[in-house]
């Protein structure tokens, strides 16, 4: 944006709710004595994209702490009601999310991955594994390894934890007597439920190292703010 009043526009009337990166917002910053090289930066995550992430962090982690507790039998902090409780959270807010993605467009323009995206999935997986992460107006979208991922968690893993969950309670099997069609004895739904529970853990591990490795405070920025700060080409990614 070249106009100076351009400068102290408010981030949510320059992108419309559906439109956190397609196309993307691009917004520059004046030089000053303390900023000799300001990057530009994108409007990434919309309002109820950065506040559902965060209530799932925290359910998340509840959720694994009061898990582990009732996997031991030493429910000294949390117990089984804490644990059905922040799941109901996560549950509802995993709908929120869902529905605000497919309403507001963010789904399939920014998360779900097209043809486009797998004929890049060799190169992509490479410069994953040998740490090349992108830069410049490449870094403000997602790969084609982040949609995956992503789209994975929220269709499949979410509402597989959260039904075999059920299942593995007496309650939960009566009211909703399918589950023992779809996972058999409550003991097997406990096994699944646990399995699950580690890919979850070993899922939000692999992302908390990505976050890290290009750029933790851009990343956690954007995610409070809603803007990232586009990694310039010639300097690399800001740690």
């Amino acid at each position: 944006m070249g106009k100076a009043d351009d400068k102290n526009q408010d981030p949510t009337d320059a992108i419309g709710p559906g439109e956190p990166l397609s196309p993307p917002v691009i917004r520059s910053e004046t030089a000053g004595p303390e900023r000799l090289s300001p990057a530009p930066e994108v409007f990434r995550h919309p309002f109820f994209i950065r506040l559902t992430h965060w209530i799932n962090a925290l359910c998340l982690l509840m959720l694994v702490i009061s898990g582990f507790q009732i996997y031991t039998g030493r429910q000294w902090l949390f117990g089984r009601w804490h644990h059905f409780l922040f799941a109901w959270i996560f549950s509802f807010n995993g709908l929120v999310y869902v529905a605000y993605s497919v309403a507001s467009g963010h789904l399939l323009k920014n998360l779900f991955p097209g043809w486009s995206d797998f004929r890049k999935i060799g190169s992509t997986l490479r410069d994953t594994l040998f740490f090349r992460h992108p830069k410049g107006a490449e870094a403000a979208r997602y790969n084609v390894l982040q949609k995956t991922a992503y789209t994975g968690v929220v269709f499949i893993l979410g509402p597989l934890i959260l039904l075999t969950g059920l299942a593995s309670s007496a309650r939960g099997e009566a009211v909703f007597p399918f589950l023992h069609d779809l996972f058999g004895t409550r003991k097997r739904a406990q096994s699944i439920h646990f399995n699950l529970t580690i890919l979850f853990i070993a899922y939000t591990a692999f992302h908390l190292l990505m976050v890290i490795l290009t750029g933790f405070g851009n990343n956690l920025r954007s995610m409070l703010t809603g803007w990232y700060r586009i990694p310039p080409v010639d300097e690399g990614n800001e740690k």
